[in-house]
């Protein structure tokens, strides 16, 4: 019944637009084998199941119309029928394409598939800008030999009295807070400041010792003797040394004091724990 009212639908449609052609009785001649088929005494039989269970009046009635249809309607509406067919076939087939996954690799170490047909952006570098690059000449070689570090922190040497200054203004700020909650923020960036400081200054003693070390060296080898390099275990040693030289006896022996517990704590914490017994 469905393909029977399809192909009502498009004959009167192929008969509408056929107008002036001639017309012939339809007989023992048959169309095409995918729509009609007619047998030796000229009866119209379809190719489809739904057409041979569809009721006798209908095939009457379907007779009796393609006996005056012409062959040029007849065969627009084959046309009709197989192209809307065929748009048929390739939606089920982008469908299950879609199913698929896009872009399957066949192994991880694949290199990645792109698909040709991803949108190209609209932007373009029509003319292309350099990208400025910033310099700072008192550091730069353009400008003439780089100095030694030493000459540097001597030209910046007034950065040390900034840093301390700001280390007491901050510790008066710490006394005159009244939040504890502000004062514990302030306490922790003055220890951050001071960690800083030191770091600083035991950096700035190893490269004394070491240069030190170095001049005395230049000497030797003008005189005729091998150059001697200190190892960096023997440079913290010197420079260790000489910063307990610099130091006062209460601060010297708060520091020895305070490595001394931590190389004990050092020690109990790699000792195996007492096994309980019975």
């Amino acid at each position: 019944m469905v393909l029977a009212n399809k192909l009502d639908r498009n004959l009167r449609a192929a008969e509408e637009s056929s107008d002036g052609e001639d017309y012939y009785e339809v007989t023992d001649r048959s169309s095409s084998a995918s729509v009609i088929e007619a047998d030796e005494g000229g009866n119209v039989i379809s190719s489809d199941d739904d057409m041979s269970d569809a009721s006798d009046h209908d095939d009457d009635k379907i007779k009796a119309q393609m006996s005056k249809v012409s062959f040029g309607a007849l065969a627009k509406a084959q046309d009709a029928l197989s192209s809307k067919q065929s748009d048929d076939n390739v939606e089920e087939k982008e469908d299950s394409d879609s199913d698929a996954a896009p872009h399957a690799r066949s192994s991880k170490h694949a290199p990645a598939v792109q698909s040709s047909k991803r949108m190209v952006s609209r932007k373009r570098n029509v003319v292309e800008v350099k990208k400025p690059v910033f310099r700072d000449p008192r550091f730069d070689n353009v400008s003439g030999p780089r100095p030694e570090d030493y000459v540097v922190e001597k030209r910046y040497s007034f950065l040390k009295d900034y840093r301390a200054s700001e280390i007491a203004e901050l510790r008066n700020t710490i006394k005159k807070t009244k939040n504890e909650g502000e004062k514990e923020q302030l306490k922790k960036k003055l220890l951050s400041m001071e960690s800083q400081q030191k770091a600083r200054e035991n950096k700035e003693r190893l490269q004394d010792v070491t240069r030190e070390h170095k001049k005395k060296e230049k000497e030797l080898v003008k005189e005729g003797k091998k150059p001697f390099f200190l190892k960096k275990s023997e440079q913290k040693k010197i420079a260790l040394v000489d910063r307990f030289q610099n130091m006062k006896a209460k601060q010297r022996d708060k520091v020895i004091e305070r490595r001394r517990k931590k190389v004990t704590a050092k020690e109990r914490k790699n000792m195996p724990d007492e096994r309980r017994t019975a």
